[in-house]
């Protein structure tokens, strides 16, 4: 993934658009309730700039270890809390979420959580899906559980390329892209596009990332080592004022189809 050493910490313009609302809304709504004994230490892949991991810490989490494979992203996370109070709490290491490995937690045992916003959908393939479940399962305690924001669960891509509304996600701040698909036939690259939605024919940052089929992750899952309760939970666009944020208040038809095709869901799994 050379292609976040170009991007660095320009990845957090994403952070300031209408789509981060939804994406940070879902994602705390499923894991805040994790931290609520105060004990709860958390791995989270594909750290990016730390923009998480704060929150996690400000959620509640007693700890995050921040994984990461672009050095510029975690110069740009440790930059982010240096100065905080923090800092004591996070740790980012350099690595490749698909390199099945054991990382250091803060206590002689495993994660009680691993966490992902967006790292799943760097696997191009079943086998890179499989190693990342691998290094999910390898950290977490038995009891542990892995919450992700990942790509909505499809088989189907013909149909879902067919009801995706760009136009509708241009309004969001970001839109996914579907090239031709992968020739294993395990799914779609797709590329995404951050822009200012009053500007969106003028990009603000591109890159790639790929959609595999949903009986591939959770095959993967299985063959990795996650063994418990799967579960896929639908994005909700419940955010107090966010229609009119995005301007469709007045357009029904562009607001059922972005709710029949969301962009993202959270995926659960339990360990054992």
């Amino acid at each position: 993934m050379a292609q976040y050493d170009k991007i660095g910490t320009q990845y957090d313009f994403i952070k300031t658009t209408p789509f981060n609302d939804i994406e940070q809304y879902n994602f705390r709504s499923a894991i805040q309730p994790l931290f609520a004994g105060g004990d709860c230490h958390v791995i989270e892949f594909a750290s990016g700039t730390g923009f998480y991991s704060e929150r996690m810490l400000r959620w509640g989490a007693a700890s995050v270890t921040g994984v990461e494979l672009s050095s510029a992203m975690v110069d740009g996370a440790n930059e982010r809390l240096a100065n905080t109070d923090l800092a004591p709490r996070a740790k980012f290491i350099h690595g490749d979420g698909r390199e099945v490995k054991l990382y250091p937690a803060p206590s002689p045992q495993k994660f009680d959580v691993a966490a992902s916003v967006w790292f799943l959908n760097y696997a191009m393939s079943y086998g890179e899906l499989e190693a990342m479940f691998k290094t999910i399962a390898l950290n977490l305690k038995d009891d542990g559980v892995f919450i992700g924001v990942c790509l909505p669960p499809i088989d189907d891509f013909e149909r879902r390329i067919g009801s995706y509304t760009p136009e509708a996600m241009n309004r969001t701040g970001v839109r996914f892209d579907y090239l031709a698909p992968l020739e294993s036939g395990e799914g779609y690259p797709f590329r995404v596009v951050a822009l200012d939605p009053t500007h969106p024919e003028q990009p603000v940052l591109e890159f790639e990332s790929f959609h595999l089929k949903k009986r591939l992750y959770e095959s993967a899952a299985r063959a990795g080592g996650m063994a418990g309760r799967l579960e896929w939970c639908d994005c909700d666009f419940a955010v107090d004022g966010w229609r009119q944020k995005v301007g469709l208040q007045h357009d029904d038809d562009a607001w059922e189809k972005l709710n029949k095709a969301p962009h993202m869901c959270i995926l659960k799994i339990s360990k054992k």
